[in-house]
Parts: structure tokens; C-alpha cells; sequence
């Protein structure tokens, strides 16, 4: 790595501009609500570090040991349990993360903040790279839901990035919610809508968002493809394989519903269709 531009609660930052979102969010958390964060974040990363990530890898060949980049890590689970299952992990996100990094036992070493445009790793030195619900974030200038102008542009270049540190035959794992379905549970209602639809959707818990404007951060099974292809071949996985929603924590008591509908959906070959709430695939190089 090249020498950071600065650090944050002593992890290494390799970029000049950082969204604070995250951090004021987290500040706002008294003890309990952080307790109960930690638990969802913690079954959730588990779930798809275990039953994705590494089934996936393995099928590819790629073996405890081997080098793993976690963009847009989050609170860093994902990077700890794949360190458990014997990976060679770590771990960058954007910023506003790293009180949640020192706190859930995370290191300098096994994380840093980065651009993923530009991410101070060598070419051809990384097996594989997880890139989970966060593609749909780039190209947004406030790091969440509002599109930039040049957002795919900005898209093409991290994949593009990517496509750079893999080694020839290392892959990248991609999970992003489906624009083309018609309610975003992910994220929510979007912030474009009208106020009082946007306030009518989430006394609802509806994630209402309008799928065929340019302001839609999202994307299609189509967008994802032209990306990804630019790496090589693409997989698509089936839905249930990803499904995170289904385990954990936080929509527990809708987990048996949800893991039918996938299964459903996966049986009658519309995993990448308009009734799949999310898209995963893989692209080797």
C-alpha cells in the first residue's frame, strides 16, 4: 500500500473526502440500540459469509488462505468471519465506520478507507472480492441514494479497479437489490419521492421507489451485466442462495416466508426476473 493521506481513530485513510453520515448516525445510538445494531449486523454478516461467500469461493477454487477484499464493509463482520474461516480478509469502506471497527475488535492491519476508484492495492494480488449491496451506493454524491452526474462513469471505473487487483482467475461476488422489483426493502422508500408519499411509505414499511427514472440509485439485471462483463464471465446466482433478509435477526419473523417465496422464485427459473428483490452474481476474470 502507499502511505495513507491521513488516520481516523488510527485506521489508514486513502482518500481526502469522507461522508460523516455513518458516524453522526451512530452517535446518535444510546447503549441498547447499539446492542441490538451489533446483533443484526453480526447474523446477517454471518449468515452470508457462510452460506454465500465462502460456498461460492470454494466452488472456484479459491481456498482458506487465499487473499479476500470486503469493499464497503460496513461494521466489519464480514471481514472477521471470513478471518475465521481461515482467508487471508480485509476490509475497506468509505468512512464514518471506524469507532464501530475498534469497537467490534477490528485492526489497521485488516482495514482502511478508501475510494474504491482508488484503492491503494497492487495489481493481479487479490483471489477474490466481495461487493455486497454496496455498487448500488457509487456514483451517489451523498455516499447513499443521490445520483451524481457522472454515476456510471464512476461505476465503470471501480469495477474497472477491480477487475485490476484480481488475479487471473479470482472472482467478484456482487449482491445488490433489483431496480426492475417493485419495492426497495433494503433501503426503504427513496429520498426523492414527494414527501407525503415518502412519510405514507414508511408508516407502511414500504420501499417505495420509481424504478424507470434516472434519479433511481438501483440497478437492472441489464446495467449489472454490461459492469461485471467487463471482468469476464458472469454467473448469476440464484436468489435464495443470498437472500440475507431471511436469516439473522432483524426479519426473523418473516424468514420462513421469504426463504418460500426465493425457493419459488429460484424453481421457476426468475431468480434475475422483475419478481426477484435482489441480483447476485459472480464475474471471474
Amino acid at each position: 500500500m502507499r502511505a495513507p493521506y491521513s488516520y481516523d481513530n488510527g485506521f489508514p485513510c486513502f482518500h481526502r473526502k469522507t461522508h460523516a453520515t455513518d458516524s453522526s448516525w451512530f452517535d446518535t445510538l444510546n447503549p441498547q440500540q447499539w446492542a441490538e445494531l451489533v446483533k443484526q449486523q453480526s447474523a446477517g454478516q454471518r449468515h452470508k459469509i457462510d452460506e454465500l461467500m465462502v460456498p461460492t469461493m470454494q466452488r472456484y477454487g479459491i481456498r482458506p488462505g487465499a487473499k479476500v477484499l470486503a469493499i464497503g464493509c460496513g461494521m466489519g463482520f464480514d471481514v472477521l468471519r471470513l478471518r475465521h474461516h481461515g482467508y487471508d480478509a480485509i476490509g475497506c469502506d468509505f468512512g464514518g465506520r471506524t469507532k464501530a471497527w475498534l469497537e467490534n475488535g477490528l485492526t489497521p492491519e485488516i482495514a482502511f478507507l478508501a475510494d474504491a476508484e482508488d484503492l491503494p492495492l497492487a495489481d493481479d494480488s487479490f483471489d477474490a472480492v466481495y461487493l455486497w449491496h454496496v455498487i448500488e451506493h457509487f456514483g451517489c454524491i451523498d455516499g447513499n441514494q443521490i445520483v451524481g452526474p457522472n454515476v456510471d462513469g464512476a461505476r465503470k471505473k471501480i469495477v474497472e479497479r477491480i477487475r485490476s487487483i484480481l488475479k487471473p482467475g479470482g472472482i467478484c461476488v456482487v449482491g445488490t437489490p433489483n431496480r426492475l422489483f417493485p419495492l426497495d426493502q433494503y433501503h426503504g422508500p427513496h429520498l426523492y419521492l414527494p414527501k407525503r408519499l415518502r412519510d405514507w411509505a414508511c408508516s407502511r414499511s414500504l420501499g417505495l421507489h420509481y424504478f424507470w427514472s434516472r434519479r433511481d440509485f438501483l440497478l437492472s439485471r441489464r446495467e449489472l451485466k454490461l459492469l461485471f462483463s467487463t471482468i469476464g464471465h458472469v454467473e448469476w446466482l440464484s436468489l435464495s442462495i443470498g437472500l440475507a433478509l431471511s436469516k439473522g435477526v432483524t426479519h426473523k419473523d418473516k424468514g420462513p416466508l421469504l426463504e418460500r417465496y426465493a425457493q419459488a422464485i429460484d424453481s421457476l427459473g426468475l431468480s434475475t426476473s422483475f419478481l426477484s428483490p435482489a441480483l447476485h452474481l459472480v464475474a471471474q476474470k
